[in-house]
């Protein structure tokens, strides 16, 4: 664990996997850069001190283990990268209000252009802060996203939220449900990673603060409500100052030279500069650190964990009860435990009498398996086409 003193009262800190901490560390930089009198902490899951990657980096590390150490091993296993960082947001921010007056989480995918002067005055009045995903109505923001499928994922973005101490009961309420219900594939019922519990902290913080100040948390889903313009090198938003800008599904991007023309098309000429930006430094700290594949991808023999794999262990099977470390199991044990769930249809099929089962979380029998990707673009894409949303009248 690598720990810098600290000498503030207030912190910014986020959660990364291992393969992604160079993200972590180009936030860090424009943190260092506008909040000087900020403390910036790295929580990374599947921290190897020995690796260089670390050597150079100026900010606090903490090895996300210690957020959950009795379970830690079976806490991953049941989550992909993505879930595992979005679960333990609530953790990382309890923990860190122990030795801070105020913190900010930020999802490692940002990049800060201005001082969070708003955000750190709303926090003197009000005990947790969120920001909207949206500032007015909903409409149509892409051709492959609805407003519905917007509401779907949450009033509020969990890329940006910020705690006080007495806002603790509501982390521990939030913790309860990340900690095995934090699946993007359960999207398609309503359950979109950590984000859609936030909806909660309307009823339950009696000081809940909404930041809705335009140039905090601009992203492609709210771009038809915020132009950028950029007079003289610094980035405004609707007339006001760019202070963060959330490079979320920029891996969409990277894919191939047709999803860029989309983003210049679809979003315009700053919305494209910020990505091709954004996206050359990340090829650059990732070459330049050799950041390392992550760690928990596979069984310990290297055999990739599928889907129903991680849902065996987040339901909770009776087959794997006791076992501790599941990433050990050999291919003999993993193929008894599955010829025992081929006899359990059911577990990966809609319940059409809504049984209650002894699986842990039984009123998510309808969570569907997607092997291939749980990529938020990728399996909003097929939900299109599953649903037939772009067929004509007459084909319906």
């Amino acid at each position: 664990m690598k720990k810098k003193p600290s000498h503030h009262s207030k912190a910014i800190i986020t959660i990364v996997t291992n393969n992604y901490f160079h993200q972590a560390l180009i936030l860090g930089k424009t943190i260092q850069r506008f909040e000087k009198k900020t403390d910036f902490i790295i929580f990374v899951v599947g921290y190897q001190p020995e690796e260089s990657c670390y050597e150079e980096c100026e900010f606090e590390i903490i090895d996300a283990k210690m957020l959950n150490p009795e379970e830690w091993e079976r806490f991953l296993f049941q989550y992909k990268g993505l879930s595992v960082c979005c679960a333990l947001k609530p953790k990382a921010l309890h923990h860190m209000l122990h030795h801070y007056e105020k913190v900010i989480y930020l999802d490692s995918d940002i990049k800060l252009f201005d001082h969070f002067e708003e955000a750190w005055n709303q926090l003197d009045h009000v005990d947790f802060s969120l920001t909207p995903q949206r500032n007015a109505a909903p409409s149509v923001v892409a051709p492959i996203i609805s407003a519905t499928m917007l509401r779907m994922s949450g009033i509020f973005n969990a890329g940006y939220v910020g705690a006080k101490a007495n806002a603790s009961s509501f982390l521990d309420w939030w913790w309860g449900k990340t900690n095995y219900n934090c699946l993007v594939d359960d999207y398609i019922i309503g359950i979109y990673l950590d984000q859609i519990y936030l909806n909660d902290a309307v009823g339950r913080v009696d000081r809940l603060g909404i930041l809705k100040h335009c140039g905090y948390n601009v992203a492609w889903w709210n771009v038809d409500q915020r132009k950028i313009i950029r007079p003289r090198n610094h980035y405004l938003v609707n007339d006001r100052s760019l202070i963060f800008f959330h490079f979320s599904c920029f891996s969409f991007f990277l894919k191939n030279i047709k999803n860029f023309h989309w983003l210049k098309g679809r979003f315009g000429k700053l919305y494209f500069e910020l990505y091709t930006n954004y996206i050359g430094e990340l090829s650059y700290h990732k070459n330049r650190l050799n950041i390392q594949a992550y760690s928990y991808d596979h069984f310990k023999d290297g055999t990739p964990i599928s889907y129903e794999w991680r849902e065996y262990m987040r339901r909770d099977i009776p087959e794997l009860k006791d076992v501790v470390c599941p990433f050990d199991l050999v291919e003999t044990e993993r193929q008894e435990i599955e010829n025992i769930m081929k006899k359990r249809p059911e577990f990966f099929q809609p319940n059409k009498k809504r049984e209650v089962n002894d699986w842990r979380n039984s009123e998510l029998v309808y969570t569907r398996a997607l092997n291939k990707s749980d990529s938020y673009i990728r399996f909003l894409e097929k939900t299109i086409r599953e649903r037939g949303y772009f067929k004509k009248k007459e084909e319906l």
